[in-house]
């Protein structure tokens, strides 16, 4: 199959199988891109050929329908905050970052851009600081070749970096999607991501209930920073837990908290009023979902079947709005210091103070 062909079924798909392609864009403006794309394909490299795709792609304004692409991550991360690039180096400093494979900062981020697939500033944030840590992002820019392995990097202060080191993905043990400990008489609950681990999370939650009673606490900090998301049933059992020993909490979520993620607070909100701490969720209040997700000659693509609307919890439009907004320093990342998780823990005490 040539990239013509690639092209007329990806499109056919999305158009017989998308929930609403064209909820954000109007049919004939999508269609005259898909020719332009035709009429040039079979002459595009690959590389150049998911950079047309994904810009088409980026149309529909739907998060979750969108090209991937392979995935491979620096050692050493590129951090994106605030309009400005910063780069973590071993001793874990945020060094401000000038060019990187000779491009200023402002225009690299221009180039990106134009492939991203979001509904929310947040998660547009998100998604430039992910590609900006894979390597193969620069390989679609055209920026350095195929087989090339490493990036050129200046920073602000003059010193040039040559990173070409990258996770091994072979040896590589993901952290677990859920983990706990006690802050003092607070249960702090990390949930990564909306999955089950070899321990499932009812056996999880069994343990943290044995704790709980053994230690008497009634607090938590549910931190669902980052959490792009999966199976949005796995933390009911949860809220059933919360509901059975009348728990009271907080909820810390971010420009990551994404997809499957962004449910939690409207449901917790719904059901406990459990106030949020931290920043407006990349994942919309009204946004497409539950994607499927293809590979038609090594293009691997995804697209949404269905529509969720929290509109009965929220008023507004775009990402959720956390109760108590931090602003994201750069400094609290150069001092190791976590603001949101300490502002949580400060509020949970003063409530423990009134009652």
């Amino acid at each position: 199959m040539d990239k013509v062909d690639i092209v007329k079924e990806i499109f056919e798909d999305l158009k017989n199988n998308h929930k609403n392609l064209f909820h954000s864009v109007e049919k004939e403006v999508v269609d005259k891109e898909i020719e332009k794309l035709i009429s040039k394909a079979n002459s595009l490299n690959d590389e150049e050929f998911i950079y047309e795709l994904s810009k088409i792609f980026a149309l529909f304004k739907d998060a979750h329908t969108r090209v991937n692409f392979k995935f491979e991550p620096f050692e050493n991360f590129f951090c994106y905050l605030n309009g400005k690039v910063y780069f973590k180096d071993e001793r874990h400093n945020f060094l401000e970052v000038k060019t990187i494979c000779n491009i200023e900062i402002e225009n690299l981020i221009k180039m990106i851009e134009p492939i991203l697939c979001y509904e929310t500033e947040e998660w547009r944030d998100h998604l430039i600081e992910n590609r900006l840590n894979n390597i193969n992002s620069y390989k679609i820019l055209g920026l350095i070749d195929k087989n090339t392995q490493k990036l050129d990097v200046e920073l602000q202060n003059g010193e040039k970096l040559e990173l070409n080191k990258f996770v091994c993905k072979t040896n590589y043990q993901p952290k677990p999607s859920y983990e706990y400990r006690f802050i003092g008489d607070i249960l702090y609950l990390r949930y990564r991501r909306c999955c089950e681990d070899e321990l499932k999370f009812c056996d999880f939650l069994e343990q943290i209930e044995k704790d709980l009673n053994a230690n008497g606490i009634r607090k938590y900090v549910l931190d669902i920073r980052n959490n792009g998301g999966g199976n949005s049933e796995i933390i009911n059992p949860f809220m059933r837990l919360i509901e059975k020993l009348s728990l009271k909490g907080v909820i810390i979520m971010n420009r990551g908290t994404f997809s499957s993620a962004r449910f939690i607070p409207p449901r917790f909100k719904k059901a406990f009023n459990t106030p949020t701490i931290g920043q407006t969720t990349g994942g919309a209040i009204r946004s497409y979902g539950n994607c499927i997700v293809k590979e038609i000659e090594g293009i691997n693509y995804s697209y949404s079947t269905k529509y969720f609307d929290f509109s009965n919890v929220y008023d507004y439009d775009g990402g959720t709005k956390p109760d108590y907004y931090l602003k994201q320093s750069i400094d609290d990342l150069r001092n190791g210091k976590d603001r949101e998780l300490d502002f949580a823990l400060e509020l949970l005490k003063t409530d423990n103070e009134k009652d």
